[in-house]
């Protein structure tokens, strides 16, 4: 139900599903990933490409909205995690 121009450029501005899940994966899979490190594409502007590591930026250490979704996440999964 996307509009046409969403349709057209698409696949110029995002990956598919798979290309999507790559960086999670290598984050959770890389035997030598660190706690705190980042992975996303490595291509232009970061928007696609393979998964590499890249920085971080200042909006990743907001714990205001880290708190907000996991709160958010619980509720709609209707999961409680205990720390």
């Amino acid at each position: 139900a996307h509009s046409w121009t969403a349709r057209a450029a698409g696949p110029y501005l995002a990956m598919d599903a798979d290309g999507g899940a790559a960086p999670t994966l290598r984050a959770a899979t890389e035997p030598e990933a660190e706690g705190g490190s980042y992975y996303g594409p490595g291509g232009l502007l970061e928007i696609w490409g393979s998964a590499v590591r890249v920085q971080s930026n200042k909006y990743s250490h907001r714990e205001d909205v880290a708190a907000k979704l996991w709160a958010v996440s619980q509720e709609l999964t209707s999961v409680r995690f205990m720390s």
